[in-house]
């Protein structure tokens, strides 16, 4: 298997995935996936409005206000790497 590095893969997943998929992300890069998330630090960002990482194209498209508020609202609900990866 081919170890690609996190951007490689993290545009292979968007490529074949459609999404920031993590798991595939941190296997196809031979990393584990708290080491990819920070090495993609700026490149995809957690959406505690879907659960979901997303491209940093995707999370700032839309209405940003209104997304800020709705995500503000939710970092009392979260808890463990949810609350750390959103406050980032």
């Amino acid at each position: 298997m081919t170890v690609l590095s996190p951007m490689e893969a993290l545009a292979t997943s968007l490529n074949f995935y459609g999404k920031v998929d993590m798991p595939f992300i941190a296997r196809s890069s031979d990393r584990s996936e708290t080491d990819a998330i920070n090495d993609l630090k700026g490149e995809i960002f957690y959406n505690p409005i879907s659960g979901e990482w997303e491209n940093k194209g995707k999370f700032i498209a839309g209405n940003v206000i209104t997304k800020h508020k709705e995500i503000m609202s939710l970092q009392q609900e979260l808890d463990g790497n949810e609350k750390d990866y959103a406050e980032t």
